[in-house]
Formats: C-alpha cells, structure tokens, sequence
C-alpha cells in the first residue's frame, strides 16, 4: 500500500481541491443572488405596470375616461419601470460585489501558505529590532 505524506496531500487540496470549492460557492452565491433580486423576471416585465394596477379602459367614448384611464397606466408602467430598474441595478452591483470578495478570497487562499513564512520572518525580525 502507498503512502503519501500528509503535506502532499494538503498542498494538492489547498491548491487544486479547495479553489474550484471556491469558484463553485462563488458562483452559486452569485446565481442565487440574481434569483432572489428576481433579475431576469424584473427585465422581462420592466414595462408592465407596478403589481398589475391599471385603469381598464371605457367601452364608451368618452374621452375623459380614456384619458384618465391611460394617464394611471402610464404613472403605473414608470412607477413600475422604476422600482424594477431599482432592483435590478442593486441586484447586479451586489452579485458583482460577491464576484469581486470571491476572486479576491481566492487570490487570498492561494498567496495564504506563502504569507506565512514571510510573516513569521517579519515578525522575528521586528522582535530583533527591538
């Protein structure tokens, strides 16, 4: 039976195991980000009136009505258009901002194990100091 040391084996986990962890939970973090903003379904429906409230048209010709009734609709659609627009762009500035921790956290996990000599160094040279 082989045996493989223990920091061989830490080493393949920490530098090829552990970072696609990384890049998976990023990714789903940032997908289930854009699922509960609801980004697509808030694109799909950018025009249509704010939680479905429209005047319903006269069947008579009364030119009041009408007006009235496509003056309300177009307040809903811009009040709609507006609130949608809203969380969308919070949506996306907050899955890039999960986008932007993940790369750098993995930037981090990789440079971690040669931090710690240069900080143990560091640190004996600052106690030599004084």
């Amino acid at each position: 039976m082989k045996t493989i040391s223990i920091p061989l084996v830490y080493l393949w986990w920490h530098y090829f195991k552990a970072p696609s962890c990384i890049f998976f939970l990023t990714f789903h973090f940032a997908r289930s980000t854009l699922h509960f903003f609801s980004v697509l379904t808030m694109i799909k429906t950018l025009l249509s009136p704010w939680r479905q409230l429209s005047s319903k048209y006269s069947k008579k010709l009364d030119l009041l009505e009408i007006m009235t009734s496509l003056v309300v609709n177009t307040i809903m659609r811009i009040f709609g258009a507006l609130i949608k627009l809203t969380m969308i762009i919070l949506g996306l500035l907050i899955t890039a901002i999960i986008i932007i921790g993940g790369m750098l956290f993995l930037i981090y996990w990789l440079l971690m194990p040669a931090m710690i000599p240069f900080l143990i160094i560091a640190g004996i040279g600052s106690i030599i100091m004084f």
